[in-house]
C-alpha cells in the first residue's frame, strides 16, 4: 500500500467516525475529508473536480424543487391524511400501505426525498390524529 493510499484511508477513518459519533455535521465533515486530502496532496484540485457527478447533482435538485412545490400545495399532508385514516392507525396496516404509496410515487420522483418527507408528515399527522381521537 503506497503512502497516499494510506493517508487516504486514515482520513476517511478519521471522517466516518467523526460521522458515526455525530461530533461534525455530514456536510462539513465531507468538506474537510476532501480539504485534507487537498491540503496533504494525495489529490489535485482538477482530479477532485473531476469526481463531480453534476447530471446527478441537477437531477436531485430539480427533484427537490418539485418535492418543495408540492409540500406548499399540501399534497403530502393530504396523503399521508388518507393513509392514516385508511389504516384506522394499525401500524402493520400503516407499513403495507406506505410502501404501496412510497413505491408508485418513488417512479416519479426520488425515494429518498419521498421517503424523507413522506415519513415526517406521516409521524406529524399520526400524533395530530392522535391528539384528535383522545379529546
Amino acid at each position: 500500500m503506497g503512502m497516499d493510499a494510506l493517508i487516504t484511508v486514515i482520513v476517511f477513518l478519521t471522517v466516518d467516525v467523526s460521522i458515526a459519533f455525530e461530533w461534525v455535521n455530514k456536510a462539513i465533515a465531507a468538506l474537510l475529508e476532501v480539504m485534507a486530502l487537498l491540503i496533504l496532496g494525495v489529490i489535485d484540485e482538477h482530479a477532485a473536480a473531476g469526481f463531480n457527478d453534476y447530471e446527478t447533482i441537477m437531477l436531485l435538485i430539480g427533484m427537490m424543487g418539485i418535492v418543495a412545490v408540492l409540500k406548499k400545495t399540501g399534497f403530502w399532508a393530504m396523503i399521508t391524511v388518507r393513509i392514516a385514516r385508511l389504516t384506522g392507525g394499525q401500524p402493520l396496516r400503516i407499513l403495507i400501505l406506505f410502501c404501496s404509496v412510497t413505491a408508485v410515487l418513488s417512479a416519479c420522483l426520488g425515494a429518498a426525498l419521498l421517503l424523507f418527507v413522506e415519513s415526517i408528515k406521516l409521524g406529524h399527522t399520526a400524533l395530530a390524529e392522535r391528539h384528535i381521537y383522545n379529546e
